[in-house]
Protein backbone atom coordinates (compact mmCIF):
# COMPACT_ATOMS: atom_id res chain seq x y z
CA UNK A 1 0.00 0.00 0.00
CA UNK A 2 2.84 2.14 1.04
CA UNK A 3 4.69 1.47 -1.94
CA UNK A 4 1.80 2.18 -4.26
CA UNK A 5 1.04 5.61 -2.70
CA UNK A 6 5.13 6.44 -2.84
CA UNK A 7 4.91 5.22 -6.57
CA UNK A 8 2.03 7.32 -7.54
CA UNK A 9 3.36 10.64 -5.99
CA UNK A 10 6.36 10.57 -7.99
CA UNK A 11 4.08 11.03 -11.00
CA UNK A 12 2.14 14.07 -9.44
CA UNK A 13 3.87 16.58 -12.06
CA UNK A 14 1.58 15.26 -14.90
CA UNK A 15 -2.12 15.71 -15.35
CA UNK A 16 -2.23 11.83 -16.05
CA UNK A 17 -0.19 11.66 -12.71
CA UNK A 18 -2.49 13.68 -10.99
CA UNK A 19 -5.50 11.76 -11.72
CA UNK A 20 -4.08 8.35 -10.95
CA UNK A 21 -3.12 9.79 -7.76
CA UNK A 22 -6.78 10.98 -7.07
CA UNK A 23 -8.43 7.80 -8.45
CA UNK A 24 -5.73 6.05 -6.24
CA UNK A 25 -6.86 8.04 -3.21
CA UNK A 26 -10.69 7.83 -3.56
CA UNK A 27 -10.01 4.13 -2.65
CA UNK A 28 -9.10 5.77 0.74
CA UNK A 29 -12.02 7.77 0.75
CA UNK A 30 -14.45 4.91 -0.28
CA UNK A 31 -13.14 2.80 2.66
CA UNK A 32 -13.53 5.72 4.87
CA UNK A 33 -17.14 6.03 3.90
CA UNK A 34 -18.02 2.68 4.14
CA UNK A 35 -16.37 1.94 7.63
CA UNK A 36 -18.76 5.90 8.33
CA UNK A 37 -21.67 3.71 7.42
CA UNK A 38 -21.12 0.70 8.53
CA UNK A 39 -20.60 2.11 12.37
CA UNK A 40 -23.87 3.71 11.73
CA UNK A 41 -25.20 0.30 10.56
CA UNK A 42 -23.93 -1.42 13.67
CA UNK A 43 -25.73 0.75 15.83
CA UNK A 44 -29.03 1.04 14.04
CA UNK A 45 -29.20 -3.25 13.91
CA UNK A 46 -29.22 -2.83 10.17
CA UNK A 47 -26.91 -6.12 9.17
CA UNK A 48 -27.75 -6.01 5.82
CA UNK A 49 -26.37 -3.01 4.71
CA UNK A 50 -23.68 -3.90 7.34
CA UNK A 51 -22.87 -6.69 5.41
CA UNK A 52 -22.99 -5.32 1.87
CA UNK A 53 -20.06 -2.19 3.22
CA UNK A 54 -18.05 -4.78 4.70
CA UNK A 55 -17.83 -6.49 1.11
CA UNK A 56 -17.08 -2.66 0.12
CA UNK A 57 -14.03 -2.36 2.13
CA UNK A 58 -12.87 -5.75 1.38
CA UNK A 59 -13.16 -4.67 -2.42
CA UNK A 60 -11.48 -1.23 -2.02
CA UNK A 61 -9.08 -2.35 0.24
CA UNK A 62 -7.80 -5.33 -2.25
CA UNK A 63 -6.62 -2.05 -4.47
CA UNK A 64 -5.03 -0.21 -2.07
CA UNK A 65 -2.66 -2.82 -1.66
CA UNK A 66 -2.58 -3.93 -5.16
CA UNK A 67 -2.74 -0.92 -6.81
CA UNK A 68 -5.65 0.03 -10.13
CA UNK A 69 -3.55 -1.40 -12.68
CA UNK A 70 -7.10 -0.82 -15.07
CA UNK A 71 -8.76 1.97 -14.24
CA UNK A 72 -11.83 1.22 -16.86
CA UNK A 73 -12.74 -2.29 -14.71
CA UNK A 74 -11.75 -0.19 -11.39
CA UNK A 75 -14.52 2.05 -12.43
CA UNK A 76 -17.04 -0.53 -13.52
CA UNK A 77 -16.49 -2.10 -10.05
CA UNK A 78 -17.04 0.92 -8.17
CA UNK A 79 -20.16 1.94 -10.34
CA UNK A 80 -21.47 -1.49 -8.77
CA UNK A 81 -20.64 -1.36 -5.60
CA UNK A 82 -22.47 1.96 -5.48
CA UNK A 83 -25.13 1.13 -7.44
CA UNK A 84 -25.62 -2.17 -5.37
CA UNK A 85 -25.31 -0.21 -1.74
CA UNK A 86 -27.60 2.83 -2.81
CA UNK A 87 -30.55 0.34 -3.88
CA UNK A 88 -30.54 -1.55 -0.85
CA UNK A 89 -29.98 1.58 1.46
CA UNK A 90 -33.27 3.08 0.09
CA UNK A 91 -34.95 0.06 0.32
CA UNK A 92 -33.93 -0.52 4.29
CA UNK A 93 -34.03 2.93 5.40
CA UNK A 94 -36.06 4.45 3.27
CA UNK A 95 -36.05 7.73 0.52
CA UNK A 96 -35.63 10.48 3.25
CA UNK A 97 -32.30 9.24 4.03
CA UNK A 98 -30.69 10.88 1.02
CA UNK A 99 -29.14 7.80 -0.64
CA UNK A 100 -31.37 8.52 -3.72
CA UNK A 101 -28.69 11.37 -4.02
CA UNK A 102 -26.05 8.55 -5.34
CA UNK A 103 -28.02 7.95 -8.61
CA UNK A 104 -27.59 11.66 -9.50
CA UNK A 105 -23.56 11.39 -8.38
CA UNK A 106 -23.07 8.21 -10.42
CA UNK A 107 -24.58 9.33 -13.34
CA UNK A 108 -22.66 12.15 -13.65
CA UNK A 109 -19.53 10.75 -13.05
CA UNK A 110 -20.32 7.99 -15.68
CA UNK A 111 -21.61 10.73 -18.21
CA UNK A 112 -18.89 13.46 -18.07
CA UNK A 113 -15.54 11.18 -18.85
CA UNK A 114 -17.79 9.64 -21.64
CA UNK A 115 -17.58 12.84 -23.71
CA UNK A 116 -13.75 12.67 -24.33
CA UNK A 117 -12.31 11.80 -27.25
CA UNK A 118 -10.15 9.22 -25.46
CA UNK A 119 -13.02 7.74 -23.74
CA UNK A 120 -13.45 3.92 -25.29
CA UNK A 121 -17.37 3.84 -23.68
CA UNK A 122 -20.25 4.48 -26.80
CA UNK A 123 -22.08 7.45 -25.86
CA UNK A 124 -25.21 5.60 -26.81
CA UNK A 125 -23.90 2.56 -24.01
CA UNK A 126 -23.69 5.74 -21.67
CA UNK A 127 -27.04 7.32 -22.53
CA UNK A 128 -28.49 4.11 -22.06
CA UNK A 129 -26.62 3.68 -18.42
CA UNK A 130 -28.10 7.33 -17.67
CA UNK A 131 -31.47 6.34 -18.57
CA UNK A 132 -31.08 2.75 -16.35
CA UNK A 133 -30.24 5.21 -13.41
CA UNK A 134 -32.73 7.77 -14.40
CA UNK A 135 -35.16 4.87 -14.03
CA UNK A 136 -34.32 3.54 -10.85
CA UNK A 137 -34.83 6.94 -9.39
CA UNK A 138 -38.00 7.66 -9.98
CA UNK A 139 -39.27 4.58 -9.83
CA UNK A 140 -37.83 3.65 -6.13
CA UNK A 141 -39.06 7.31 -5.30
CA UNK A 142 -42.30 6.38 -6.86
CA UNK A 143 -42.70 3.78 -4.71
CA UNK A 144 -41.23 4.61 -1.58
CA UNK A 145 -42.88 8.35 -1.56
CA UNK A 146 -46.26 7.01 -2.25
CA UNK A 147 -46.06 4.14 0.38
CA UNK A 148 -46.86 1.08 -2.07
CA UNK A 149 -43.17 -0.02 -0.31
CA UNK A 150 -42.46 0.44 3.10
CA UNK A 151 -38.96 0.40 4.07
CA UNK A 152 -37.79 -2.78 6.29
CA UNK A 153 -35.69 -0.54 8.78
CA UNK A 154 -37.55 2.16 10.54
CA UNK A 155 -34.95 4.73 11.88
CA UNK A 156 -35.32 7.82 13.51
CA UNK A 157 -36.19 11.49 12.05
CA UNK A 158 -32.42 12.54 13.60
CA UNK A 159 -30.62 9.57 12.19
CA UNK A 160 -32.49 10.38 8.81
CA UNK A 161 -30.84 13.78 8.61
CA UNK A 162 -27.25 13.23 9.29
CA UNK A 163 -27.59 10.69 6.63
CA UNK A 164 -29.42 13.02 4.02
CA UNK A 165 -26.59 15.38 5.30
CA UNK A 166 -23.90 12.95 4.81
CA UNK A 167 -25.17 11.78 1.41
CA UNK A 168 -25.68 15.66 0.13
CA UNK A 169 -21.79 16.99 1.26
CA UNK A 170 -20.63 13.23 -0.56
CA UNK A 171 -22.34 13.28 -3.67
CA UNK A 172 -21.61 17.15 -4.14
CA UNK A 173 -18.11 16.43 -3.98
CA UNK A 174 -17.99 13.51 -6.62
CA UNK A 175 -20.12 15.90 -8.77
CA UNK A 176 -18.02 18.90 -8.17
CA UNK A 177 -14.55 16.08 -8.47
CA UNK A 178 -15.50 14.78 -12.16
CA UNK A 179 -16.81 18.12 -13.10
CA UNK A 180 -13.22 19.63 -11.99
CA UNK A 181 -11.16 16.79 -13.66
CA UNK A 182 -13.17 16.40 -16.90
CA UNK A 183 -12.77 20.33 -17.53
CA UNK A 184 -9.01 19.91 -16.58
CA UNK A 185 -8.80 17.17 -18.76
CA UNK A 186 -10.19 19.05 -21.66
CA UNK A 187 -8.18 22.01 -21.33
CA UNK A 188 -4.45 19.54 -20.72
CA UNK A 189 -6.04 18.21 -24.07
CA UNK A 190 -6.64 21.27 -25.98
CA UNK A 191 -2.40 22.51 -24.79
CA UNK A 192 -1.19 19.38 -26.17
CA UNK A 193 -3.54 19.59 -29.49
CA UNK A 194 -1.85 23.84 -29.41
CA UNK A 195 1.70 22.56 -28.65
CA UNK A 196 1.17 19.90 -31.43
CA UNK A 197 0.10 22.58 -34.05
CA UNK A 198 2.59 25.02 -33.09
CA UNK A 199 6.11 22.74 -32.41
CA UNK A 200 7.92 20.83 -34.95
CA UNK A 201 7.62 17.10 -33.76
CA UNK A 202 11.40 16.38 -34.88
CA UNK A 203 13.04 19.19 -33.21
CA UNK A 204 10.43 19.95 -30.68
CA UNK A 205 10.64 24.19 -31.49
CA UNK A 206 8.35 26.26 -32.84
CA UNK A 207 7.37 25.55 -36.26
CA UNK A 208 6.95 27.45 -39.57
CA UNK A 209 3.21 28.32 -38.94
CA UNK A 210 4.04 29.40 -35.41
CA UNK A 211 6.68 31.42 -36.11
CA UNK A 212 4.66 33.74 -39.02
CA UNK A 213 2.30 34.54 -36.24
CA UNK A 214 5.07 35.45 -33.93
CA UNK A 215 6.42 37.61 -36.94
CA UNK A 216 2.37 38.87 -38.05
CA UNK A 217 2.09 40.03 -34.58
CA UNK A 218 5.17 41.91 -34.65
CA UNK A 219 4.47 43.54 -37.65
CA UNK A 220 0.96 44.64 -37.00
CA UNK A 221 2.45 46.53 -33.82
CA UNK A 222 4.90 48.01 -36.50
CA UNK A 223 8.12 46.40 -34.05
CA UNK A 224 11.15 46.72 -35.09
CA UNK A 225 13.98 43.34 -34.98
CA UNK A 226 16.59 41.48 -36.46
CA UNK A 227 15.54 38.25 -38.51
CA UNK A 228 18.20 35.23 -39.44
CA UNK A 229 17.82 32.60 -41.62
CA UNK A 230 20.27 29.92 -40.72
CA UNK A 231 21.16 25.93 -42.65
CA UNK A 232 23.13 23.37 -41.91
CA UNK A 233 25.74 23.50 -44.36
CA UNK A 234 26.94 20.47 -46.75
CA UNK A 235 23.40 18.23 -44.33
CA UNK A 236 22.94 16.59 -47.51
CA UNK A 237 26.65 14.89 -47.02
CA UNK A 238 25.16 13.76 -43.24
CA UNK A 239 22.09 11.76 -44.48
CA UNK A 240 24.41 10.04 -47.60
CA UNK A 241 27.31 8.99 -45.00
CA UNK A 242 25.95 8.15 -42.03
CA UNK A 243 21.64 7.49 -42.77
CA UNK A 244 19.26 9.77 -42.04
CA UNK A 245 18.34 8.89 -38.65
CA UNK A 246 21.81 10.58 -38.05
CA UNK A 247 20.66 13.94 -40.22
CA UNK A 248 17.70 13.70 -37.19
CA UNK A 249 19.68 13.63 -34.61
CA UNK A 250 21.69 16.58 -35.72
CA UNK A 251 18.74 18.43 -36.40
CA UNK A 252 17.78 17.74 -32.53
CA UNK A 253 21.38 18.48 -31.26
CA UNK A 254 21.40 22.11 -33.44
CA UNK A 255 17.65 22.87 -32.15
CA UNK A 256 18.81 21.99 -28.86
CA UNK A 257 21.76 24.56 -29.13
CA UNK A 258 18.95 27.44 -30.50
CA UNK A 259 16.72 26.80 -27.41
CA UNK A 260 19.57 28.53 -25.59
CA UNK A 261 19.26 31.69 -27.31
CA UNK A 262 15.98 32.00 -25.31
CA UNK A 263 17.69 33.29 -22.81
CA UNK A 264 18.49 36.49 -24.40
CA UNK A 265 15.04 36.64 -25.64
CA UNK A 266 15.36 35.01 -29.11
CA UNK A 267 12.99 33.11 -30.86
CA UNK A 268 14.16 30.13 -32.94
CA UNK A 269 11.69 28.30 -35.67
CA UNK A 270 12.31 25.20 -37.62
CA UNK A 271 11.71 26.96 -41.21
CA UNK A 272 11.50 23.63 -43.26
CA UNK A 273 13.94 20.93 -43.72
CA UNK A 274 17.71 21.67 -42.16
CA UNK A 275 16.90 25.33 -42.08
CA UNK A 276 16.29 27.46 -39.02
CA UNK A 277 14.49 30.99 -38.77
CA UNK A 278 15.58 33.07 -35.41
CA UNK A 279 14.17 36.34 -34.42
CA UNK A 280 15.92 38.68 -32.21
CA UNK A 281 13.44 40.63 -29.21
CA UNK A 282 12.27 43.61 -30.21
CA UNK A 283 14.64 45.74 -27.79
CA UNK A 284 17.89 43.82 -29.30
CA UNK A 285 20.33 46.24 -31.27
CA UNK A 286 21.00 44.85 -34.68
CA UNK A 287 24.90 44.23 -33.79
CA UNK A 288 24.09 42.51 -30.17
CA UNK A 289 22.31 40.11 -32.42
CA UNK A 290 24.78 39.90 -34.93
CA UNK A 291 27.25 39.19 -32.21
CA UNK A 292 25.30 36.55 -31.08
CA UNK A 293 24.61 35.21 -34.00
CA UNK A 294 28.96 34.63 -34.88
CA UNK A 295 28.76 33.18 -31.50
CA UNK A 296 26.58 30.24 -32.38
CA UNK A 297 28.30 30.10 -35.39
CA UNK A 298 31.43 29.40 -33.66
CA UNK A 299 30.00 27.33 -31.22
CA UNK A 300 28.37 24.95 -33.72
CA UNK A 301 31.50 24.65 -35.89
CA UNK A 302 33.49 23.18 -32.44
CA UNK A 303 30.47 21.19 -31.33
CA UNK A 304 30.63 17.38 -32.06
CA UNK A 305 27.87 15.24 -32.45
CA UNK A 306 27.69 11.68 -31.51
CA UNK A 307 25.78 9.23 -33.55
CA UNK A 308 26.56 5.47 -33.12
CA UNK A 309 30.48 5.07 -33.39
CA UNK A 310 30.61 7.95 -35.29
CA UNK A 311 31.72 11.85 -34.36
CA UNK A 312 29.82 14.24 -36.89
CA UNK A 313 30.82 18.09 -37.53
CA UNK A 314 29.20 20.34 -38.81
CA UNK A 315 29.21 24.42 -39.72
CA UNK A 316 26.07 26.83 -40.59
CA UNK A 317 25.84 29.82 -42.72
CA UNK A 318 23.15 32.69 -41.31
CA UNK A 319 21.92 35.75 -43.60
CA UNK A 320 20.64 38.32 -41.23
CA UNK A 321 18.26 41.18 -42.48
CA UNK A 322 16.34 44.10 -40.03
CA UNK A 323 13.00 44.59 -40.20
CA UNK A 324 12.45 48.48 -39.75
CA UNK A 325 9.14 50.52 -40.00
CA UNK A 326 9.25 51.11 -42.79
CA UNK A 327 10.11 47.53 -44.74
CA UNK A 328 8.14 45.10 -45.32
CA UNK A 329 8.40 41.72 -43.96
CA UNK A 330 8.41 40.22 -47.21
CA UNK A 331 11.49 42.31 -47.92
CA UNK A 332 13.39 41.18 -44.53
CA UNK A 333 12.85 37.38 -45.29
CA UNK A 334 13.86 37.75 -49.27
CA UNK A 335 16.51 39.87 -48.16
CA UNK A 336 18.06 37.08 -44.81
CA UNK A 337 17.64 34.50 -47.79
CA UNK A 338 20.00 36.35 -50.50
CA UNK A 339 22.27 36.77 -47.34
CA UNK A 340 22.26 33.37 -46.63
CA UNK A 341 23.30 31.83 -50.28
CA UNK A 342 26.16 34.53 -50.77
CA UNK A 343 27.08 33.12 -47.42
CA UNK A 344 26.58 29.43 -48.84
CA UNK A 345 28.47 30.57 -52.32
CA UNK A 346 31.03 32.34 -50.67
CA UNK A 347 32.45 29.49 -48.50
CA UNK A 348 29.85 28.68 -46.23
CA UNK A 349 30.39 28.89 -42.36
CA UNK A 350 30.08 32.57 -42.08
CA UNK A 351 26.98 34.85 -41.18
CA UNK A 352 26.47 37.86 -44.01
CA UNK A 353 24.41 40.77 -43.03
CA UNK A 354 24.31 44.56 -44.39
Amino acid sequence: MISNFIALKKNLNTFEGRVDFVTYMSSFALVGLHILYMCFYVYEGIYLMMFLDLIGIIIYNHYLHNGIKNPNYYSIVCFAIITVHTIAAILSIGWNSGFYLWFIGIDCAFYLPSFSEESNVPIKRTFLYGLIFAFLYFLLGAILTAGLVKPLYTISNVAEGILFIVNSVVVFIVISSFTYFFTKKQKYKELKLKQQADYDTLTNIKNRNAINREIDERVSKNSEFSLAILDIDLFKNVNDTYGHNAGDLVLRELALKLKELEGYGITPARWGGEEFIILSPTDMSKKQFIDIMQDFRRKVRESKFKYERSIIKITISIGISYKTKKNTIKKVIETADKYLYIAKDTGRNRVVYK
